[in-house]
């Protein structure tokens, strides 16, 4: 069965050296690196650095970092860019977080799907179809540089309704892209909040699934709870993910606050919760 880690969110009033830090005290062994500990970095020379730091620093501590979030928000606008400088740009700088993931030895770098902005001369429709080839041009394009430097791009289905928040839509852009270097994260959150059944979704993704955001919600906000503190049936979950054969550490994505007790106390029941999890 698979083992469990967190999101170095939860600590993202702390610096990344110190959010590794206190992890560690925490006795937990893995970890996926959150985007907003490296957000403030200006260019790709300035990644490239930290990601050394980084990669220094999980080894002294003795923690494996087996996923990390790639940009997201902005971003997914302009790899949808029509002026073709743009959409280059915002490639080369996911080009430059899988360079990174190597130096720090991370397997899989998640990235959201490509969004765009409605306009009044298209049906929605063609809007969705349209949004639906960019996606598959652009992450054809991130198997090339993930390819390259020897890692895997897990696609996280989406908060929103639109293209990506189904399992039909990833497994669209894992068969038309590379399923070498192309596969799927699973955020429950997200899921729960569209009203898709989770157990379901595991099972229709199967093998393709590679990389996981858990937490909780109450079906309506994304709270990004500890686990077993919102409406998701957790037992189906455990199910799923052991009839599929899922190895790698299921990621815990909580919520990080200025309160670092706080933060604390939702890691600590986020353990009870993954323990009492694993072991049923």
């Amino acid at each position: 069965m698979a083992s469990y880690g967190v999101d170095t969110w939860i600590y993202v009033a702390l610096p990344i050296e110190d959010a590794l830090k206190r992890i560690k005290e925490k006795d937990i062994s893995y970890v996926e690196l959150s985007y907003e500990h490296f957000s403030g970095l200006k260019d790709t020379r300035a990644l490239r650095l930290k990601a050394k730091e980084v990669a220094d620093r999980l080894s002294s501590l003795g923690l494996r970092a087996t996923q990390m979030h790639a940009p997201f928000g902005e971003i997914e606008l302009r790899l949808s860019s029509d002026k073709e400088t743009t959409r280059k740009r915002a490639l080369e700088e996911l080009g430059a977080w899988i360079e990174a993931c190597s130096i720090m030895d991370v397997t899989t770098l998640v990235v959201h799907t490509v969004r765009r902005k409605l306009t009044i001369d298209e049906t929605f429709s063609k809007s969705v179809a349209k949004l639906e080839r960019i996606n598959i041009e652009v992450f054809r394009q991130l198997a090339k540089y993930a390819s390259e430097w020897g890692v895997e791009i897990a696609v996280e289905n989406r908060l929103e309704e639109t293209f990506g928040a189904t399992p039909r839509d990833l497994l669209l852009l894992v068969e038309r892209t590379d399923p070498s270097y192309i596969g799927i994260c699973l955020d429950t959150g997200h899921a729960n909040i569209r009203g898709l059944n989770i157990a379901d979704f595991i099972k229709a993704v199967g093998e393709h699934l590679i990389a996981t955001h858990i937490h909780d919600n109450d079906g309506k906000g994304d709270q990004h709870l500890p686990p077993l503190m919102g409406n998701i049936r957790w037992g189906e979950f455990v199910e799923a993910i052991r009839l599929i054969g899922y190895r790698r550490p299921l990621i815990a994505e909580i919520a990080g606050y200025k309160d670092l007790i706080k933060c604390d106390n939702n890691l600590d029941l986020m353990r009870l919760a993954m323990e009492h999890l694993l072991r049923g």
